[in-house]
């Protein structure tokens, strides 16, 4: 069983098929009426099936291919009133079954695809508003005059309203929005950096009223979700950050006076579902060093500095301490990293001197450190001369 996909190399196919065929297949009783492609049957309500015997379908001198329907074949007609997900699914139980499916295109039929196989096979497509598709169905083994095939087209549903920008749904810092992209389709609109081939998109809105930084985060079961993120531009939108699956968040900047929007998609397919999406403030990390007092042994000529670190939330900060004293001078750092959160965490470094010995006296000391978490950093530096103590 192979799985439809569109036919990119038209010409091999073409020479693949020369080989394959066959003599039309004798009918054994009354052709169906849409045994013939201009007679095919129009299919006008979603889901639709039908099921024909195989013994009274005729392969006509005007039928393309053969690419996977190598038998009789009998066709079916769809006119799309709008842009939407379109299954085929074709089963002959005993018989390898195939169905090609076909877009008109002025007087040419475009090949978009074909399956075949012994088992059912479902694949899905984008449909595009306005269009004419045929299927052409029949057994895949051009000996197989006997038994029955079927054809079911079905649909899971219509496109929500924000499956397009200008529907977009707005979200606001600090909302929730549970919402379903089941029926949602691609549109031209879409960007989506992480992933090219995303299905099911759905289109939200952010209209920044003060500068920051926000975070957002979908979450979805039954499928892979991504989220883009991007900011409209006088000459479109800019794409800003993007991530793959469920509730990991993304963290972008934000202006005042500036719309923001963010596409959430099936990463890997076009079927969507029901799915959870999260706008949060997301301000930056803000550490602070502070220099307390020094003390020097007179033994070592090392200098030990000591002090605090506050967080604006919890991480851990590499700090790091350079002392300068008349010819003497060193740096080091503090090993492991420290922790860092918003109540005071005190701090102490030993410095050896690169060269000579650091004495009782005044010295420059600078402290700077790099506080991190998971998914956000932020630096501090403080400088002061202070008067190490003899020990």
């Amino acid at each position: 069983m192979r799985s439809i996909r569109t036919v990119a190399r038209a010409g091999l196919l073409a020479a693949v098929a020369a080989s394959l065929v066959v003599s039309p297949v004798a009918a054994r009783g009354p052709r169906p009426a849409n045994d013939a492609r201009a007679s095919a049957v129009s299919v006008s309500t979603l889901p639709f099936s039908a099921t024909v015997d195989v013994s009274r379908l005729t392969r006509e001198p005007t039928d393309p291919g053969p690419y996977c329907v190598n038998g009789g074949s009998v066709w079916y007609r769809y006119d799309s009133p709008d842009r939407r997900i379109l299954t085929v699914s074709a089963s002959g139980g005993t018989i390898p079954t195939a169905v090609e499916v076909y877009r008109i295109h002025e007087a040419d039929l475009l090949l978009q695809g074909c399956s075949y196989g012994f088992m059912e096979t479902a694949p899905s497509f984008e449909v595009d508003a306005g269009a004419t598709y045929l299927f052409m169905l029949g057994p895949s083994d051009a000996t197989a005059t006997r038994g029955t095939v079927s054809l079911t087209l079905s649909t899971p549903g219509d496109p929500p309203a924000h499956d397009v920008k200008a529907g977009a749904l707005r979200i606001s810092v600090g909302e929730t929005l549970e919402s379903d992209s089941t029926g949602g389709t691609r549109d031209a609109d879409d960007f989506s950096p992480c992933s090219p081939n995303a299905g099911a998109t759905m289109w939200h809105r952010v209209d920044a009223t003060v500068d920051g930084r926000l975070g957002v985060s979908v979450s979805a079961g039954g499928y892979s979700p991504v989220a883009n993120v991007g900011r409209q531009t006088a000459t479109g939108i800019e794409a800003l950050a993007c991530i793959n699956g469920s509730d990991v968040p993304i963290f972008f900047e934000v202006t005042a006076g500036s719309t923001y929007w963010i596409l959430t998609a099936n990463a890997t397919g076009l079927a969507g579902g029901p799915y959870s999406l999260s706008l949060f403030d997301a301000p930056r990390i803000v550490p602070t060093v502070a220099i307390g007092q020094g003390s020097v042994d007179r033994s070592t000529g090392a200098a030990t500095i000591s002090g605090t670190l506050t967080c604006s939330e919890s991480a851990q900060i590499a700090l790091a301490v350079l002392i300068s004293q008349r010819d003497a001078s060193g740096s080091n750092f503090a090993t492991p990293y420290l922790p860092c959160g918003i109540e005071p965490t005190d701090w102490s470094v030993t410095v050896v001197p690169a060269s000579g010995s650091f004495g009782p006296g005044p010295a420059d000391v600078v402290a700077g450190g790099t506080a991190f978490t998971q998914f956000d950093s932020g630096s501090s530096e403080a400088e002061s001369t202070i008067v190490l103590k003899g020990n």
